[in-house]
């Protein structure tokens, strides 16, 4: 297998950048990340020489690029769809950050658009799957642990690291996303949803 070549859309997340760093260090993994775009201008700029990427002007001419095999989609969640739209549409793989969407509808825009392209698609990060999330969910509907009253979750990540946004009318996204986070594993692990 090749090398699969990459270029980032947005670099909101806090994980695109490990992600690059990693894939550049880790030539073996197969990954090389070749063009990055933000709309947000000074962010795009400071992504791309932090990763010694070219810096395409619009995602659409990160899109037509021959040089990019498949994106990860990092931007706001409110892009997401937009984003998965064109990215479809151009033929590129998709590896998009967590959450799918703000709302139930942009999440049917992705999975239509996905659906239409027949290109393949994950959402990083989904951590359902992850053997020892499998493991307690299995325990609990065994019911090794007896009945259940309180969950305390612990995610062992550097948290205290995360970039946050404190202008008005943002929230933090270390808070918003862990909190989401929790509470869909919980309801998932305790079979509730």
């Amino acid at each position: 297998m090749g090398t699969v070549r990459l270029g980032i859309l947005g670099f909101a997340h806090g994980h695109v950048d490990m992600y690059c760093e990693r894939w550049r260090r880790q030539p073996q993994l197969g990954a090389q990340v070749t063009a990055g775009w933000d709309h947000d201008a000074e962010r795009a700029a400071k992504g791309c020489e932090r990763h010694q990427i070219a810096r395409a002007a619009t995602a659409e001419e990160l899109l037509a690029r021959a040089d990019v095999d498949a994106v990860v989609i990092a931007a706001e969640t409110s892009l997401h769809a937009e984003l998965v739209e064109k990215a479809a549409a151009a033929g590129k793989a998709i590896v998009m950050q967590k959450p799918i969407s703000l709302t139930l509808a942009e999440a049917d825009r992705i999975v239509a658009a996905v659906g239409r392209s027949n290109v393949p698609f994950t959402l990083a990060w989904q951590m359902r799957v992850d053997p020892h999330n499998v493991k307690v969910k299995r325990l609990l509907a065994e019911g090794r642990f007896g009945r259940v009253y309180m969950v305390r979750r612990r995610h062992c990540l550097n948290t205290q690291r995360w970039r946050t946004s404190t202008a008005p009318g943002t929230s933090s996204r270390s808070s918003t996303a862990t909190s989401s986070r929790m509470t869909r594993r919980t309801r998932w692990t305790s079979s509730i949803g």
